[in-house]
C-alpha cells in the first residue's frame, strides 16, 4: 500500500484530515496559545479564521512557534494558512500569499502579522449547472485541451489545498480577467527570463455525468466556486480566447 504514497504527510493531509467546527478550533486554539504565552486574537470572517499575533519580533524561536501553530491549526483542526497581513516595525501595512519561509527570515521586523485560514474544504454548492466555467491564460492552452484540468495552487491569491477555480456564470469569469493579469504580470515582472503567453483564455466545462462536488471561494463571494477533481480533455471546449 505505502509504495503508492509519493508522501505520507500528503496522504495524511489529503485522505484522512477532517475541519474541526470553526467556532470549536477559535475557542481552544486561541486559550492554548494563551497558555503558550503567545500574545494573540482570534475571530471568524464568514468561514475563515483570523489569528492576529502580536508583538511578534519577540517572539523567543520563530521556527517552533511556528511549527507549533502549525500543528495546532493544520494537524489537529484542519485549517489551512492562506494569507496574511504583515505590519512592519514603522506599522507599515503589506498583504501577501502565506509564506512560513518569508515570516521566519523576516519576523525580527515584523510588529504583528494577521493570518487567515481556511477549512480543508468549503460549503458545497448543491446546484451544479450544466456547464461551468474556467479561466486561465494561453500559455498552459494546448496541455489543458490535451490532458484536462487538474488542481493546482500556483499563481493564485491564497495559499491552500490545490483545486481548480470555476464559476457558474461565465461573466463572472470577464470580471476576474483584471485581477489574473495583474497577478501574472507582477510575477513577471519579478523575473524577466520568465516569458509566459499571458493573454486570456475562457474554458467551458460539460458536467453532465460527472461526479464532482462544487465549493464555494470564500475570497469571490456568491460568484466564486472551485472543485478539487479533474476534468478529462473530453468534457472541455474552448468559450472565449483573447486575440
Amino acid at each position: 500500500m505505502y509504495k503508492y504514497i509519493k508522501k505520507w504527510s500528503n496522504f495524511i493531509m489529503n485522505e484522512t484530515l477532517k475541519t474541526n467546527y470553526i467556532d470549536f478550533v477559535i475557542k481552544n486554539v486561541s486559550s492554548e496559545l494563551n497558555l503558550s504565552h503567545i500574545k494573540n486574537d482570534m475571530h471568524k470572517d464568514n468561514n475563515r479564521i483570523e489569528l492576529t499575533l502580536y508583538n511578534f519580533y519577540k517572539l523567543h524561536n520563530i521556527n517552533i512557534v511556528l511549527n507549533y501553530i502549525d500543528s495546532l491549526m493544520i494537524d489537529r483542526n484542519g485549517w489551512f494558512p492562506s494569507k496574511y497581513i504583515l505590519y512592519n516595525l514603522k506599522n507599515m501595512k503589506n498583504e501577501l500569499i502565506y509564506d512560513d519561509k518569508y515570516l521566519k527570515n523576516n519576523y525580527k521586523n515584523i510588529e504583528k502579522v494577521i493570518i487567515t485560514y481556511e477549512p480543508k474544504y468549503d460549503i458545497i454548492e448543491p446546484n451544479i449547472p450544466d456547464k461551468l466555467y474556467h479561466l486561465s491564460i494561453q500559455e498552459y492552452k494546448d496541455n489543458t485541451l490535451k490532458y484536462g484540468l487538474f488542481p493546482k495552487s500556483k499563481n493564485k491569491q491564497t495559499k491552500h489545498l490545490d483545486r481548480i477555480f470555476v464559476c457558474k456564470y461565465v461573466d463572472d469569469c470577464y470580471l476576474l480577467i483584471p485581477r489574473m493579469l495583474n497577478n501574472y504580470t507582477y510575477t513577471i515582472s519579478k523575473n524577466k527570463l520568465n516569458k509566459i503567453n499571458y493573454k486570456w483564455i475562457i474554458y467551458e466545462i460539460d458536467t453532465k455525468d460527472l461526479n464532482i462536488n462544487l465549493y464555494k471561494d470564500p475570497n469571490y463571494i456568491d460568484k466564486g466556486y472551485y472543485i478539487i477533481d479533474n476534468i478529462k480533455p473530453e468534457k472541455i471546449k474552448i468559450y472565449d480566447i483573447e486575440k
